[in-house]
């Protein structure tokens, strides 16, 4: 029998009937009536101001006096046609009555807010925002997370589970990664993704989460949309239900590119190390544009296209980017002394066997080509003296108006589009040079991956490099605190905030000074530097501080593996080899030279162009904070979810529905994220899996040599700045990529293996630097090995031996 409310101002929730509750109130009431299990609590009714605590109290103590939940519930919050996630507060683990009272006061009071108002008339509800306040048991979670009974992007039939550990906080918010399981209507798992290195859920809890959820679907007559919680018992919790609202309106890969060609071939590799993962919405629309544009220009400069042909060379699906391959391999048909093997080599870091390119163009027009080639190269010069005037000199005002701003910003887009365009004129000047210096230690002949590896290894200890510089000028910051055993210890004891200040103390002298000329010259470089949602390490820079203290407490000064080939003793092998004499000798010195120039500018102009979007990601941010004061978006996070186009219709055509887009694309980032694909894939790319027996019968795991030397040590896979946290001194460092934001970490680990990569990628230069063995090109490493793993890495030979227990 339902309990006999107290007072009309307060129900049970399982005491609701017709009243007026709001969606979430409503949700649970529908799921106990199920016989779900749902944490016990009370809903306060729509315009209830509850002044006096006793209103309450009875309530509160039939949950047992303890922690409780606190949130809205909206009338039309979580209803089919739209969703406030994130409009009203939320209070968790409140304890005590004064404390539950204050924030039923402050729950209440935030439907009133100009924010709310604002936003529900902007989707087109009634201006009042009328909300109820659900109360109910807190549970102490081991696992949570969301199940959707209904594909939501696509409307397929087909369940999605993600599942974080601890509270579901950090999914809603996007800060974890979680595990993502898909499963038919019939609960068979068809793909699973975890964002560790074991399954968050037991196949048994899959289950029930699966029985339940089709269960609460067929008495409610609804797709769903459910969060649920396991606590530490293995009791499982429903904490709400609503409808899927995103059916057929926005997808997981509602971006595409379109393909209209199964024989196309894309890649991630060289893309997925600029920019890897998924990317937003708006780094679609402004990063990813630009250097497709920046290429259009340039193969149309040099004559491999018309002006204006279709087709992209930069693809995005599923959020994550792609190279066309097939249309960049006309170059290799356009340009005299380029191949196929020399083109993919650049690119991939290895040749395929099963790519052809056709006959070659005629000889005249070749030749015509070519000529344009070098003349576009030969401007490396003055397009690096035009980005360091830039990067000195370009700022966009953001204390403009709303329209003010995003006019600037748009005004200046093809300026950023030209950033980039120059970054290639540089960046082809050092794979030309490159490619000269592997042809002519390959004799001539076709290019092979030994040629490229010795090529490599020649391209080291080349002084003031961009990317080597991140590592070594962090080791001097830490030589310098480690010198002084008073100035470590206080250093080692402070908490990463207090150490961040202490750094920037004057009084530190030495200290402050190095640490200041780092923060100077890289502070605007960071993890996937090219996503404009990402934070600089200016503005964020306790990451640097962690690792400043591992250096120091870990005692890795000096660490530098001495067993590579020195590049000395190599170039005295290749000189033998090649038998190099007289005026070959003068030619091949010369190349030799300008590639490890080459080298340093592209790295250089990498630094520059990456400064100069930092303007960029300034201006965003500052817009974003902009339409948040004035209520157009709830918070400042979802600018990144809209394109730059889609920014201007909010702003200038008041097209308000596309801040529920953005709130529903930022939920579906998470999956996003979730997803790897393959390094080359024919037609559209999809995600890939690795069955758990595939990677437990692995051995041994055949890469590409990149950096030379051998060691054994323990797996850390790296898939977020969050594992990059853990590492510790001595590790084998594996990764889907070689970021340039990665580089102050390896002062830490004894050795790296990538899934992409090549030769003359950033990370491949720094670990050559800094004499750290690598292996790139290792398919699906991050799934193959597990953190943790005893492993020999073979730079020399390209081969990781697992060390089976």
């Amino acid at each position: 029998m339902a309990e006999k409310s107290f007072t009309k101002k307060i129900l049970p929730l399982s005491n609701i009937n017709n009243e007026e509750v709001g969606g979430k109130a409503k949700g649970l009431n529908k799921l106990l009536k199920c016989g779900l299990n749902v944490p016990e609590g009370f809903v306060i009714l729509p315009g209830e101001k509850l002044e006096k605590i006793d209103e309450i109290k009875h309530y509160y103590s039939k949950l047992g006096n303890g922690k409780v939940a606190i949130r809205s519930s909206a009338v039309g919050e979580d209803s089919e046609d739209f969703s406030h996630a994130g409009q009203y507060k939320t209070f968790l683990n409140v304890e005590g009555i004064e404390n539950v009272h204050k924030a039923v006061i402050n729950c209440i009071e935030s439907a009133s807010s100009t924010q709310v108002e604002k936003y529900s008339e902007n989707l087109s509800q009634n201006k009042e925002s009328k909300v109820a306040v659900v109360v109910q048991r807190m549970i102490n979670p081991s696992v949570s997370g969301v199940i959707f009974t209904l594909d939501p992007s696509t409307g397929e039939e087909k369940i999605l589970i993600n599942a974080v550990r601890g509270e579901g906080e950090a999914l809603v918010s996007g800060k974890a990664k979680p595990d993502l399981y898909v499963l038919s209507r019939e609960g068979k798992i068809i793909m699973r993704e975890y964002s560790g290195e074991q399954a968050i859920l037991s196949e048994q809890q899959i289950k029930n989460l699966v029985e339940q959820a089709l269960y609460a679907e067929k008495h409610l007559s609804k797709a769903l949309d459910m969060e649920w919680a396991i606590d530490k018992k293995g009791d499982l919790f429903w904490l709400q239900a609503r409808p899927i609202t995103t059916i057929n309106k926005i997808t997981i890969n509602e971006l595409d590119s379109s393909v209209d060609d199964s024989t196309i071939i894309f890649t991630r590799a060289n893309v997925g190390e600029m920019l890897p993962g998924a990317v937003t919405p708006l780094t679609i629309s402004v990063f990813v544009e630009a250097i497709d544009i920046g290429l259009k220009w340039m193969y149309e400069r040099i004559g491999v296209y018309r002006k204006n042909e279709p087709g992209r060379y930069v693809v995005h699906f599923y959020n994550h980017l792609f190279f066309n391959l097939t249309k960049m391999y006309k170059i290799a048909r356009c340009i005299l002394g380029t191949s196929k093997d020399s083109f993919e080599l650049n690119i991939l870091g290895k040749t395929l066997d099963d790519t052809t390119l056709g006959p070659p163009i005629v000889f005249r027009k070749r030749l015509i080509n070519s000529i344009k080639y070098f003349r576009f190269i030969s401007k490396h010069k003055k397009a690096l003296k035009i980005l360091e005037k830039t990067a000195r000199t370009f700022r966009i005002n953001t204390d403009l108006s709303i329209p003010e701003l995003y006019k600037e910003i748009d005004n200046n887009l093809d300026f950023y589009n030209k950033t980039w365009y120059r970054h290639y004129i540089v960046s082809s000047n050092s794979g030309m040079m490159n490619g000269a210096l592997v042809g002519f230690i390959s004799g001539g002949n076709n290019f092979t991956e030994e040629a490229l590896t010795k090529s490599a290894l020649l391209l080291t200890d080349i002084k003031n490099i961009e990317s080597a510089n991140i590592v070594t000028s962090l080791e001097d910051i830490a030589k310098e605190i480690s010198s002084d055993t008073n100035k470590s210890e206080v250093f080692l004891s402070l908490s990463l905030e207090d150490a961040f200040h202490w750094l920037n103390d004057k009084n530190n002298g030495k200290i402050y000074e190095l640490f200041s000329k780092f923060i100077q010259r890289h502070g605007h470089r960071c993890i996937r530097e090219a996503e404009l949602r990402e934070k600089e390490w200016k503005e964020n820079p306790l990451e640097l501080i962690s690792i400043l203290q591992s250096l120091v407490k870990g005692n890795t000064l000096n660490n530098k593996n001495e067993s590579n080939v020195s590049s000395k003793m190599l170039l005295d092998e290749i000189y033998k080899e090649l038998n190099l004499k007289g005026i070959k000798l003068k030619i091949f010195n010369m190349i030799y030279r300008k590639a490890k120039e080459g080298m340093q500018n592209r790295e250089y102009s990498k630094a520059l162009s990456i400064k100069i979007h930092g303007e960029f990601r300034k201006a965003y941010r500052a817009l974003g904070k902009k339409l948040v004061e004035v209520q157009i978006i709830p918070e400042q996070d979802l600018i990144y979810f809209l394109t730059h186009k889609e920014i201007g219709d909010l702003i200038n055509n008041n097209n308000n529905k596309l801040v529920a887009k953005a709130q529903v694309r930022k939920k579906l980032f998470a999956q996003q994220r979730s997803l790897q694909f393959p390094e080359i894939v024919r037609g559209k790319p999809e995600p890939i899996l690795i069955s758990n027996e595939e990677r437990e019968n692995i051995t041994e795991i055949k890469g590409t040599p990149v950096s030379h030397g051998v060691v054994r040590g323990k797996v850390r896979i790296v898939k977020s700045v969050e594992d990059a946290e853990k590492i510790e001194a001595g590790e084998i460092m594996v990764a889907s990529f070689t970021d340039i934001g990665w580089s102050p970490y390896y002062a830490l680990i004894s050795g790296l293996v990538t899934e992409i990569g090549g030769s003359l990628s950033h990370g491949a230069i720094v670990a050559r630097e800094y004499g750290l063995p690598l292996v790139s090109n290792v398919s699906n490493a991050t799934k193959l090995l597990k953190t943790g793993q005893e492993i020999i890495l073979d730079g020399t030979k390209g081969i990781i031996t697992i060390i089976k227990k």
